[in-house]
């Protein structure tokens, strides 16, 4: 009986460990075609992953960048939103708001066609209310500010944000936060003149 017990065990930690390398050769499949922007094959890796680990938060983000390479911002908003409800590191929610940023900049449009619910915040006349919008991007920094306080980048991205609504005395403080943690590229003067 004893044996059979050893056996049945052993016999399942080696099922395991190759169902472990399984994923982790998917994993780096998937990472590997999104580098090379085949976005559409980054996915059915990333969903191979999940279907084996559907609490691997690492698939979940790479799948949301691969939807995002598609301009399938819905689905990428539904896996960066699994992601972070599995493990929000401060990466996670730092894509997440450069993916609304990139958005924002493309225009309203493309943020009405998205049809991404709450994600965009849209306002009570069915229209996106930009500033909404931009609040919520900025509710991403500030969450991955919570979870890692020390990334100049973070503070630097920030501070655009807090400029285009408007509210200068948080851009000023997060620039000034920037450059205390060594954040190098140059600042473009007019996210500064108004911090003089």
């Amino acid at each position: 009986m004893k044996t059979l017990i050893l056996v049945s065990l052993a016999l399942m930690m080696g099922l395991n460990s190759h169902a472990q390398k399984n994923i982790n050769n998917l994993l780096k499949k998937g990472k590997k075609a999104y580098h090379k922007a085949q976005y559409t094959k980054a996915i059915t890796c990333l969903d191979k992953v999940l279907k084996l680990d559907l609490r691997n938060s690492e698939a979940y983000t790479w799948k949301a960048l691969s939807h995002s390479g598609l301009k399938e911002y819905k689905d990428a908003f539904e896996a960066f939103e699994a992601a972070l409800n599995l493990s929000p590191t401060a990466d996670r929610y730092k894509h997440r708001a450069a993916m609304k940023s990139a958005m924002a900049f493309s225009g309203m449009e493309l943020l009405e066609l998205c049809d991404c619910g709450t994600y965009i915040m849209p306002s009570a006349s069915g229209k996106t209310d930009i500033m909404a919008y931009y609040q919520s991007i900025a509710q991403d920094y500030e969450e991955a500010i919570k979870v890692e306080d020390s990334n100049a980048d973070t503070y630097y991205r920030a501070a655009i944000n807090y400029y285009y609504l408007g509210n200068y005395n948080k851009t000023c403080t997060y620039i000034e936060k920037a450059k205390t943690l060594g954040h190098e590229k140059p600042i473009p003067p007019k996210f500064t003149e108004q911090c003089k």
